[in-house]
């Protein structure tokens, strides 16, 4: 229950000091009884009992507390000036100083905190990434113990670079399995280049790929292909053992009656990485015939005769050709290409 007490000429501008500053000047101030109540009213700020040593009161509702309790509650500072019976409040920079730097301790060992599970995460996933990674001498095991034989042909796989150059070596022996990888078409042979791929993409999926399938017999290379951005194979080019006899029969056949009025046949001498192609004419037969085409006329017979072995056989074949009256014995043309890839006609 409350006391009553009475305070007799309290001042009604300074009642929410009493308690809190030294003597001041009452200078012309007015005074009022007034009747007040004391008993137990408490402060409590954040839990905590800050109720000071001068008591609050309640006057007429109204409940009057310390202002320097208030204030330094909230780290402020008060000053009382008697001479003008004024009041002043300001920040405790000491105060507030000391709790940023409580702040910034507490945000410091929070962050050093944080660094240390970071730290720990990047190793965890340092030790998974190992564990998961595959070395290249066993992603090359993997591949032969999966395609190390395809439609009858036995093939043995190398891998060479790194996880972001990859260059694929595989060995065939033509000597055993000639007859059946002349029977692989080239789809076939993407296809299965392309599951090697694939499973190397699963590996190292951005990785660079290219290779080449060789013919450990005979030195040679069989297929080049590289990979597209996509991830598909592209087989540049397929080298194929050619039969010179089935290619000149081919020829005989296609230019035998290329001139309507004039008999053609085709020879062919040497092998596919040099070959010369004779294109015999009876001369004393086809003179007149033979005299009337233009050196045009025959300098594209002799073109189209050389891009067609061109394209049977290996980009880097040297190809030489002649027309020759097999009558008498005499060479009437020749062309060929030089390395720069200017034709050269002769027309005797």
């Amino acid at each position: 229950m409350l006391n009553k007490k009475k305070v007799i000429s309290v001042l009604i501008t300074t009642m929410i000091l009493v308690g809190s500053f030294g003597a001041f000047s009452y200078g012309n101030t007015i005074s009022k009884t007034l009747e007040a109540w004391y008993g137990t009213v408490r402060i409590i700020v954040d839990g905590e009992n800050v109720t000071h040593k001068v008591e609050p009161f309640i006057v007429d509702g109204t409940t009057y507390i310390p202002l320097r309790v208030v204030a330094e509650t909230f780290n402020k500072n008060v000053e009382w000036n008697p001479s003008t019976s004024t009041a002043t409040i300001t920040d405790d920079l000491t105060q507030v100083d000391d709790y940023y730097q409580s702040e910034i301790l507490k945000r410091d060992v929070e962050i050093m905190s944080l660094k240390s599970k970071i730290k720990r995460l990047e190793d965890d996933l340092e030790k998974i990434e190992e564990e998961e990674s595959v070395d290249l001498d066993d992603l090359e095991d993997d591949l032969n113990d999966d395609f190390d034989e395809y439609r009858d042909v036995e093939f043995d796989i190398n891998l060479d670079g790194d996880e972001d150059e990859v260059e694929v070596e595989i060995e065939v022996d033509l000597d055993d399995y000639k007859r059946e990888w002349d029977d692989l078409s080239e789809s076939r042979i993407e296809s299965y280049l392309q599951d090697i791929v694939d499973e190397i993409l699963d590996v190292y999926e951005d990785a660079d790929i290219e290779g080449v399938i060789i013919d450990t017999d005979e030195d040679e290379d069989l297929i080049e292909f590289t990979v597209t951005k996509r991830g598909n194979v592209d087989i540049e080019e397929r080298y194929e053992d050619i039969d010179i006899s089935d290619l000149e029969e081919d020829l005989d056949d296609e230019y035998n009656d290329y001139f309507r009025n004039i008999d053609l046949y085709i020879e062919l001498d040497g092998d596919e990485d040099d070959i010369e192609f004779i294109i015999d004419i009876d001369y004393d037969k086809f003179e007149d015939e033979w005299e009337d085409l233009s050196d045009n006329d025959i300098e594209e017979l002799m073109a189209d005769i050389y891009n067609d072995i061109e394209d049977e056989l290996r980009k880097d074949a040297e190809i030489e050709g002649y027309v020759y009256d097999y009558i008498n014995k005499e060479n009437l043309a020749k062309y060929y290409l030089r390395s720069g890839g200017r034709e050269v006609f002769t027309r005797y």
